[in-house]
């Protein structure tokens, strides 16, 4: 049972902390969370901001402290924020061949790569709203640094997390002398959106899939369960099964194959090319994204496809980059076929034929 009050107290939302401002000599910084400051189940991703509102006075400023692959991405006015990920038609796709040494299908299709907008600090310390403001990904090792940004003009600034579809904050921009929410306040705020997702949480466990289907993750709103539901389904040799992501916050893959290769595909799924940059082009692993064998169907798994059994469906979900929302393979060789989730590999289930 999940101890929310107790977690709460691991979850120092939204403090006031005075600065030496410059030209402001009581210039205030308030903290906000990218994702939850407390510890929670490894399966449970819970993407959003603490507190999604932020009210602040003119010359001061937010300090956003990550708790997760996150960014905070304030869009210039009137444009959309940059996507996560992009396709490079200028570079392609080369050399990478399966496990019995035959090329890939995706050999020549345009690269995917992290979008620089996205996966870079954009702008500089002050908000301007004439053009694009970011922290970029939290890519170096160890615990990241917080974002920091200041606000010299009144108004309501919205921002998002470029990475998780429907992350949201705001921080309101008041006068310099009108009373903001106190840090308690802010804390009360904070908890209650903390206690409503942690409810949200216990009622998308209670999933259950239809027969002979398999659901990567269980989402609603900014909460998403990262398992497999079931973690194992029996079939007959030569039925199918159902491969489902619904959820718009995260996407999956069910992929099969040793599990060494697998490590491999996840270890190398994001990587800097080589003499690209500064900054560096940060090019995605296509066995990682992409089916392993050309859309719109897969082929049936034996336990030999590519030569070492690898068979991928590519990311799924309402997700920009993926292929669909499903997709069915058929299992035509009895045994115990494990199978991981490439981009959250902590997800584990299997197909067990007979």
């Amino acid at each position: 049972m999940i101890d929310s009050s107790r977690l709460f107290g691991l979850l120092i939302a939204a403090t006031l902390v005075l600065g030496a401002g410059a030209g402001a000599a009581d210039a205030a910084t308030k903290t906000v969370y990218a994702g939850p400051n407390a510890k929670l189940p490894e399966e449970q991703s819970l993407n959003d901001f603490y507190r999604r509102t932020v009210t602040i006075r003119q010359g001061d400023s937010v300090s956003w402290a990550f708790r997760g692959f996150h960014t905070i991405a304030f869009p210039a006015r009137g444009k959309q924020a940059p996507p996560f990920l992009s396709p490079d038609a200028a570079a392609k796709y080369t050399a990478i061949n399966d496990g019995a040494g035959a090329p890939f299908w995706f050999n020549g299709q345009p690269r995917l790569q992290l979008d620089p907008r996205s996966a870079f600090p954009q702008g500089g310390k002050l908000h301007a709203s004439n053009r694009l403001t970011g922290s970029g990904l939290p890519l170096a090792e160890g615990e990241p640094k917080p974002y920091r940004l200041r606000f010299d003009r009144r108004g309501t600034f919205s921002y998002v997390c470029t990475v998780h579809p429907g992350m949201k904050g705001k921080v309101k921009v008041i006068g310099r002398g009108a009373a903001v929410p106190s840090a308690a306040q802010d804390r009360r705020a904070a908890k209650r959106q903390l206690d409503q997702q942690l409810a949200e949480v216990k009622r998308l466990d209670r999933f259950q899939a239809p027969a002979a289907t398999v659901h990567g993750g269980s989402d609603k709103g900014n909460v998403a369960l990262l398992k497999f539901f079931p973690t194992s389904v029996t079939i007959a040799a030569g039925q199918s099964v159902q491969f489902v992501v619904q959820g718009r916050q995260e996407p999956h893959t069910f992929s099969f194959g040793p599990e060494a290769y697998l490590k491999q595909i996840v270890d190398a799924q994001i990587a800097p090319v080589p003499g690209s940059g500064p900054p560096p082009i940060l090019a995605l692993d296509a066995r990682a994204l992409l089916p392993s064998d050309p859309p719109p169907a897969l082929p049936p798994h034996t336990g030999a496809n590519h030569g070492n059994g690898f068979l991928s469906t590519g990311i799924l979900g309402r997700f920009p980059g993926s292929r669909g929302t499903s997709t069915a393979i058929q299992f035509t060789t009895a045994g115990s076929f494990p199978f991981i989730c490439l981009i959250h590999p902590e997800m584990k289930a299997t197909v067990v034929v007979q």
